[in-house]
């Protein structure tokens, strides 16, 4: 800045860079050089990915999410699009739609843990009814079109806020099915004493003919 120019100029100059590298941002993809550099800039903005097919709708929250401070890296309409930016961009947060075509929100999500365990995606999606498999399939949060968005805001800002897994949700299908076994086992051992005490003429000679059995094929061995 030469001696000449006033502090005000010069954050009035700054601002209408900035405004015209935000107007040639892409609409769908990735952004271009320009942008892409005044984005690197700014290194204190959390990166968001966002990924729903109504265009209109992309351009509301991504205009929102600006508003809040917040730097959209990309915009995807599908899901192989959301796949190929995020390879690409390694964005922050991931801001994931479930009815997509081709392939579906929970389907981009599962394929994107697979490959970043740690990556960050929350969904945002038309009604509650995929919540559960958003979560089966990675999800870190789960947000409804049209609820406030300042839930939305905290599940993108603050990693272990609201929006994160209910309390008490199992990491794995595994840790929701530890209970299964224990109750089979305690089952068949019930259904056996009880064989014994109603049937006992029956099962005595059984037991005994499995164990001969057993016996005889070890001792084949």
């Amino acid at each position: 800045m030469t001696t000449s120019e006033s502090p005000r100029a010069a954050v009035g100059i700054k601002r209408s860079k900035l405004e015209q590298l935000g107007n040639s941002r892409l609409v769908v993809g990735r952004l271009n050089a320009a942008s892409r550099h005044a984005a690197e800039a700014e290194t204190s903005k959390l990166r968001v990915l966002v990924v729903d097919d109504s265009n209109t709708y992309r351009k509301q929250l991504c205009s929102w999410l600006e508003m809040e401070n917040l730097e959209v890296v990309g915009e995807a309409a599908t899901g192989w699009e959301a796949l190929e930016l995020n390879e690409e961009l390694a964005p922050d947060v991931v801001l994931m739609d479930q009815n997509m075509p081709s392939l579906s929100g929970v389907d981009t999500t599962r394929r994107i843990k697979a490959k970043h365990p740690h990556a960050r995606i929350i969904f945002i999606a038309a009604e509650e009814a995929w919540r559960e498999e958003a979560f089966r399939a990675g999800a870190d949060g789960y947000f409804v079109k049209g609820d406030d968005m300042s839930q939305l805001m905290a599940a993108i800002q603050h990693p272990a806020g609201i929006w994160q897994k209910p309390p008490g949700w199992p990491k794995s299908r595994r840790g929701r099915r530890k209970w299964l076994w224990p109750l089979i086992g305690g089952l068949v051992a019930l259904t056996v004493i009880l064989g014994f005490v109603i049937f006992p003429s029956v099962l005595v000679p059984l037991l005994a003919l499995i164990t001969g059995l057993i016996s005889l094929i070890v001792g084949l061995k």
